[in-house]
């Protein structure tokens, strides 16, 4: 008498991140590959075969596309957790620097870590060059006193994103 032992089979049901992979039996699932079915011979104690089904869930890609206006950049990725890093030295997290948005008080290459979910992506380097010059927003010159004896003062007022300066 023969006896017909029933069929090993299994499967595979996960989520991954977009740019993740999942190897079985040799074959790799991924964003572009995301099913599959595999067969392995001749396994387990009686040395029969096993089906297994594969079903991933591949999830949408982070942005990880950058905006640069002046010395600032901005992740246009929205609704996401942001970590800005410091390219010139090895990618070192900017400690306090979590925001969308990154505005550079140092002339280099920054990069930005965009976590969502579980996802983590980071983007290309930017080269950011900062100037050392502040816009003046408003500015006045008095000179006094006046009139005068040919001996005279001059007071320069200004006011930019910096708290109010006088030179006199």
């Amino acid at each position: 008498q023969v006896e017909v032992l029933a069929p090993l089979t299994g499967s595979i049901t996960s989520t991954i991140c977009n740019n993740d992979s999942v190897v079985v039996n040799g074959t790799t699932y991924n964003a572009s590959n995301p099913s599959g079915t595999e067969v392995f011979t001749n396994v387990g104690p009686n040395g029969c075969d096993s089906t297994v089904t594969i079903n991933l869930t591949v999830l949408p890609a982070i942005d990880i596309t950058t905006t640069v206006s002046g010395n600032t950049i901005t992740a246009n990725e929205t609704g996401a957790t942001y970590q800005w890093l410091d390219c010139d030295n090895g990618n070192a997290v900017i400690n306090g620097e979590t925001s969308q948005s990154f505005t550079a008080t140092v002339t280099g290459n920054y990069a930005v870590e965009i976590t969502v979910g579980n996802c983590v992506d980071t983007s290309a380097c930017e080269n950011i060059t900062v100037v050392g010059i502040d816009e003046l927003s408003k500015a006045s010159v008095t000179i006094y006193p006046n009139p005068n004896d040919g001996v005279f003062n001059v007071c320069l007022l200004y006011t930019s994103e910096l708290p109010t300066k006088r030179i006199v």
